[in-house]
């Protein structure tokens, strides 16, 4: 795991992940430096991972007020039992969905959690957090939320896909990422069904990124 900064307000504490076949998913997690921080998610569920260590080397663990987690993934609750016990003044951010998911696994202290839907804020001393449902998500239980001092968006999973390099994947400016065409069956499906579809039966072309062709049965 590696940090940078994103403008004077937010940490990133970046990882990846190889996914045979497709490439190397890139794991964020991030620290809000607000009157009242907030960590947002806690990284991969992985028995070589050490979130609270690598978090350390940004701020002490224990001044941690707020967890939000975007959504109860496995790839965003890797250390968030031992952060709860690092950081004795933390509450969980999460829905009544999240929370539930959560307590399958391992029972959730409830006194510890706080519930936030979309469309509700937060105010954490010096800003407030607004809460929404980003448009793509891959669970019911997402919940991303918009600082109104800083003007970041944390969008959770919604721009999230695997890149072709672990460079690519711990890189700091999604600028570098080179265009290239959607994998086959992507993005496109049939003209007649397919939304962003265009171009003729046998070789339609995708608005979403341009180039995307394959062959289709008429």
């Amino acid at each position: 795991m590696h940090t940078y900064r994103v403008g004077t307000d937010v940490t990133v504490l970046n990882d990846h992940q190889e996914i045979p076949g497709l490439g190397y998913l890139p794991i964020n997690a991030f620290v809000l430096h607000a009157r009242e921080p907030v960590v947002v998610d806690t990284g991969l569920s992985l028995p070589d991972r050490h979130f609270v260590e690598d978090l350390g080397a940004v701020m002490d663990p224990a001044d941690v007020r707020w967890i939000w987690l975007t959504h109860p993934d496995r790839d965003h609750t890797g250390g968030l039992f031992d952060l709860l016990e690092a950081a004795p003044h933390a509450r969980v951010i999460t829905t009544f969905l999240g929370a539930g998911i959560l307590s399958t696994e391992r029972p959730l202290p409830l006194d510890r959690v706080y519930l936030l839907n979309p469309g509700q804020q937060l105010d954490i001393g010096d800003r407030s957090l607004h809460a929404f449902r980003p448009p793509l998500f891959d669970s019911p239980a997402t919940t991303g939320f918009y600082d109104d001092r800083s003007r970041v968006v944390f969008s959770s999973d919604c721009f999230g896909a695997p890149l072709p390099s672990a460079e690519l994947a711990t890189g700091t400016d999604v600028r570098a990422v080179p265009p290239t065409p959607c994998a086959p069956g992507s993005c496109c499906g049939p003209p007649s069904t397919a939304l962003g579809c265009t171009g003729s039966t046998t070789t339609p072309t995708c608005a979403t990124c341009g180039r995307c062709s394959r062959s289709t049965q008429t």
